[in-house]
């Protein structure tokens, strides 16, 4: 998983465009090969990002950000292939979080539901994909 910051070095648009572009497909590029050259049984590649940034992904709100790089069918069903593969996963909760200061149960419920969202879509049941809750800490 890469460190994803929105909007501090460059425009949110640009951000999600170089994740729609480059990352997630350089990812499932780097899982393909990796599995031509490995023998069978050995560790595979498997590449985390966050369920709301998959679910952007799919659902590609072109309407906030007009230069957003919407993906094709093409590459919709790339991710796809690659989700139900075991290539490309997604967290439980739908961004790394400091637990401690979400405050409202209702925020929590959604961000678990965001991974729900991408289950169904990808038709996965609830407990294939989510393995890790990435959680930050607050030290004071």
């Amino acid at each position: 998983m890469t460190h994803l910051d929105l909007g501090f070095t460059t425009t949110v648009a640009k951000v999600l465009n170089e994740y729609f572009d480059k990352h997630l497909m350089n990812a499932i590029d780097t899982a393909a090969e990796l599995r031509k050259n490995t023998t069978a049984g050995a560790p595979q590649f498997i590449y985390t990002s966050h369920p709301w940034l998959i679910n952007m992904f799919i659902d590609c709100p072109q309407t906030l950000w007009p230069d957003l790089h919407c993906p094709d069918e093409e590459k919709i069903k790339k991710v796809t292939d690659a989700v139900q593969r075991g290539d490309l996963t997604y967290h439980a909760f739908s961004a790394n979080t400091q637990a401690e200061i979400i405050g409202d149960i209702s925020l929590a419920k959604f961000g678990v539901e965001l991974s729900r969202i991408a289950d169904r879509f990808f038709n996965l049941p609830n407990s294939a994909t989510k393995k890790t809750l990435s959680q930050r800490v607050r030290y004071n």
